[in-house]
């Protein structure tokens, strides 16, 4: 059978939102292999970098462009360099070829080790014009496609997903090689981002102090929906980055001492975040990698001048009263052992009860394998388990304009509301009348709904996904 020959596709959505482009390298991969005599090790890494670079510069537009990837880790390997042209041609070099590592634990070459954990990764760009294009951004961790994503993010503000590998067979020829880049192009809106990075979606977790916060994330921006809920409270928003609706609440409502990781829109303070990267040794977006922790946020929050203590007895909800250890079962309720939530095609979730431990146990939905998935805490290993599950239906739409998609909650109008507790289930009402009123869970008789002490899910749905509700 005839080798399949080295090969670039590139690809754009139909609704002009996602950029994509694809490459099979192994003849240039194991041709760079016999020139610099490079090791396993050396071979991967400077045939992930040919694949990154081939990318990059197959997307310049003039003929005569070139563009020039440079990576200095702290490594064994030393500096790899290659050059691209604009048809995607590409050579380079790995400063220390015969370097070789032990296999990490799961079998696989140990990239990352050898060409650092620390360092930069410089792009430089010839467009034919009087100055070249330089951007220079830090290692993630010397993986190469994680650090190729973040110079995107980092440097150009493109969001971008890649995937770069080289597999090396016994003899030490390559056997396969090549990779990929997914970028988000200007208009791109969140239905368009959530199918992008595989459905996932932002969840906001709320903690009654710093000291009880785990590591926790991806961190993402900050959205309005989440603000509103969180105002009433006074609770510390912690966030990188926000939408100019999410900015323009805080202006108005004067949350800024509140809010760390913002933006600058209408001259509104900001106060920088600390967390730190980690891929979890995944191939996923660049925007899936920032994590931060109690002790991260209560170092922001002490350089941004701000307490942590604040005097608020007023909880989220009406719960039962912990001092009798009471507990509302619902008696008379209908049952409601497994409840299915819709929010779009991609982002769905289940919660399933057990008796035993008297609480939900969630599930999301796994577009790619078409099927639900445990979902788990990754410092527990455990499933995420709730006592009290609280779905609210809201008109929910884009903001108007060029919004970007940036979805808007109409909680002034209220809606129907469903709480699920000891395997049954309570309809009523939501009320939250203005931002800077909590949000009110109301029985059909006007009484305030009971929670039961534990954790809770708080789901808000959009009206439009109302048939796709079950219980």
């Amino acid at each position: 059978m005839e080798a399949q020959k080295d090969c670039l596709v590139r690809a754009i959505s139909k609704d002009g939102f996602v950029n994509a482009v694809a490459v099979y390298t192994r003849g240039l991969t194991e041709r760079a292999r016999q020139i610099h005599h490079t090791s396993p090790v050396a071979t991967a890494a400077l045939g992930r970098a040919l694949a990154a670079c081939s990318m990059m510069g197959n997307a310049l537009k003039d003929n005569g462009a070139s563009v020039t990837m440079q990576i200095k880790g702290d490594g064994p390997l030393g500096t790899i360099l290659t050059v691209s042209d604009s048809e995607g041609n590409v050579r380079g070099y790995v400063q220390n070829p015969a370097v070789d590592l032990a296999l990490r634990e799961d079998g696989k070459l140990d990239v990352g080790t050898a060409v650092g954990h620390s360092g930069t990764l410089t792009v430089i760009k010839d467009l034919n014009m009087r100055e070249p294009y330089v951007g220079t951004v830090d290692l993630l961790g010397g993986e190469i496609a994680e650090d190729v994503a973040g110079y995107f993010v980092e440097s150009e503000q493109i969001p971008t997903a890649c995937a770069l590998g080289v597999l090396v067979d016994v003899d030490q020829s390559v056997q396969c090689a090549g990779g990929y880049l997914i970028q988000l192009l200007p208009g791109a809106g969140e239905d368009t981002i959530a199918k992008v990075e595989g459905g996932i979606t932002r969840l906001c977790a709320v903690f009654r102090d710093a000291d009880t916060i785990p590591e926790v994330g991806p961190l993402r921006s900050g959205r309005d929906q989440f603000l509103q809920l969180l105002m009433p409270h006074q609770a510390l928003y912690y966030h990188d980055g926000e939408s100019i609706f999410c900015t323009q609440f805080i202006n108005v409502y004067d949350y800024s001492g509140l809010n760390i990781g913002g933006k600058s829109y209408f001259n509104t303070p900001v106060h920088p975040h600390v967390a730190h990267r980690d891929n979890r040794g995944r191939n996923v977006a660049y925007e899936h990698t920032e994590f931060t922790s109690g002790k991260e946020i209560k170092q922001a929050a002490g350089n941004a001048g701000i307490g942590l203590t604040y005097a608020n007895e007023t909880p989220f909800f009406h719960f039962a009263d912990y001092r009798t250890a009471a507990s509302n079962d619902l008696p008379g309720a209908p049952a409601a052992k497994t409840i299915s939530i819709t929010h779009s095609e991609s982002y769905r979730t289940r919660l399933s009860y057990n008796s035993w431990g008297r609480s939900y146990k969630l599930e999301m939905y796994n577009r790619s394998k078409k099927a639900y998935e445990n979902t788990v805490d990754e410092l527990t290993g455990k499933q995420l388990t709730f006592d009290n599950v609280v779905v609210c239906f809201a008109d929910i739409a884009a903001y108007a304009g060029d919004s970007h998609d940036v979805q808007s909650v109409n909680y002034v109008a209220g809606g129907q509301a469903y709480l699920f507790t000891r395997g049954g289930v309570q309809v009523g009402r939501w009320e939250k009348p203005h931002p800077t009123h909590p949000l009110k869970l109301y029985t059909e008789t006007g009484e305030e709904m009971t929670l039961n002490r534990g954790k809770t899910y708080l789901a808000l749905v959009d009206n439009d996904e109302w048939s796709n509700f079950s219980y």
